[in-house]
């Protein structure tokens, strides 16, 4: 069971002090989710089952990287960290998406 530090007594309590205070709580089922997908690699043998698998595993690391994000915004919010603005690669952002969504090729211009 996971407990969570929250007290009602603070009727403001803004979520990205909940998220800071609580990230250790919140992360722990990805860790045991990775625990159990690896523990699993050695009982699946079948091309099929070995797919599911790694789907299972992309789906992880997407809501791992999904969580980061919501730290990352977090700390932005609570002033824990400074922006730091630099240029973006669009072509990987796009094919990020493009993989995330399952959208059809993306047009170069």
């Amino acid at each position: 069971m996971i407990y969570l530090k929250f007290s009602f007594a603070e009727k403001d309590l803004h979520p990205s002090h909940f998220i800071a205070a609580n990230s250790h709580e919140l992360r722990q089922p990805l860790y045991t989710m990775r625990i159990f997908l690896g523990d699993l690699t050695r009982y699946v043998s079948s091309p099929v089952g070995r797919e599911i698998l790694l789907g299972l595993r992309q789906s992880v690391d997407e809501m791992d990287s999904s969580f980061e994000s919501i730290m990352d915004l977090s700390k932005l919010e609570a002033g824990a960290v400074q922006v730091n603005v630099q240029p973006l690669a669009l072509a990987e952002l796009f094919g990020k998406l493009q993989r995330h969504c399952g959208i059809g090729a993306i047009p170069c211009f």
